[in-house]
């Protein structure tokens, strides 16, 4: 998607929601996307969403494995800090089983990795989802 056509849906969503606190990005592993471009979008959400105080996606080990320290520090203070990580198992076999790219270890190192990921309580439901 194009970053004009996620402004135009932002803009759209403005007129609809007086306050938006969270916004979830869907489509898939959405943090899989290039720094810059994740970058683009959280400026852009902030620009129209001022109040916003999370942005979120699914994302993968892998997604998360190939961002910098700095990079996730940057998409932290845009923001980003409500990924939903797909970890099909805690169990190192079943990992392997399954033709995972990754072990339990590297898991558990990108999850708590400059705390971009620390362990918190979940949120559920509150806030608007929008996209």
């Amino acid at each position: 998607m194009e970053l004009a056509q996620v402004e135009h849906d932002l803009l759209e969503a403005r007129t609809v929601y007086r306050t938006v606190k969270r916004i979830f990005l869907l489509n898939g592993d959405a943090f899989s996307l290039g720094f810059s471009r994740l970058e683009a979008i959280g400026k852009k959400i902030i620009e129209i969403f001022p109040e916003v105080e999370t942005i979120a996606s699914y994302a993968s080990i892998e997604s998360i494995a190939r961002k910098t320290d700095e990079e996730l520090q940057e998409l932290r203070r845009l923001r980003f800090n409500g990924m939903n990580v797909g970890l099909e198992s805690g169990h190192a076999e079943t990992l392997t089983l399954l033709g995972k790219n990754y072990t339990l270890e590297k898991a558990e190192r990108e999850l708590l990795r400059e705390d971009f990921l620390a362990a918190r309580p979940k949120r559920g439901m509150e806030g608007r989802y929008i996209f």
